[in-house]
Order: C-alpha cells, then structure tokens, then sequence
C-alpha cells in the first residue's frame, strides 16, 4: 500500500503484474486458483493497472482469465485489466477469442 501511495502522491499510476499459470514468465509465484485473494490484495495496494500474463500450460486460461476479470471487478477498486492469453493462441488472428477477451472483463 505503501508503494501504491507514494505513486499516487506523484500523480503516477500504479502497475502490477502477474500470470494465470502457478508462476510467472520470470519464475515468480502466479495468480492462478488464487484469483479473488489476489485482486483484493492488489486493489488493497491501490494498483490502477493489472497485466496479467499467460505463462506455462493453458490449463487455466479458460477459466482463470474470467475469474480474475470478475474478481478485479469486484475488488472495490477501478482497475484496468490487461490480458495476454490471445496472444498465445496461434497467429490466425480470425480465430482468436476476442469476444471471450471482453467478456472476461479485459480492458486492453
């Protein structure tokens, strides 16, 4: 929260990142099956702009992009919510999940 503040004080926004797999692409502790814990926490933090990437195995892409867009929304705090997992999907842009992208709440 801190951190969050000390942004905010300067007029800046305040990113966050994290994967819906169990790690991210660094090696890190993910959001994965810990979606609604994870967006309280961030909007606790005062983050304004969440990305949130599509690291390892797709096992969760199908249901954890949703949860964490509905969690995000619940969380009490305007978030924007960034969300990588299409690009993953092959290079046929036509058959891409853009409609499932929005629904899921991603903002960008």
């Amino acid at each position: 929260k801190a951190l969050g503040d000390y942004y905010h004080a300067l007029n800046l926004s305040f990113a966050a990142y994290t994967a819906e797999s169990s790690t991210t692409c660094g090696g890190y502790p993910a959001s994965a099956l810990h979606e609604d814990l994870d967006a309280k926490t961030f909007a606790e933090w005062g983050v304004d702009y969440m990305k949130v990437d599509g690291c390892g195995p797709a096992q969760y892409y199908s249901t954890g992009y949703a949860a964490m867009g509905k969690a995000l929304q619940e969380s009490g705090r305007d978030i924007v919510y960034s969300c990588s997992w299409p690009a993953y999907t092959g290079t046929n842009e036509s058959t891409k999940p853009f409609q499932t992208y929005i629904d899921d709440g991603c903002n960008l």
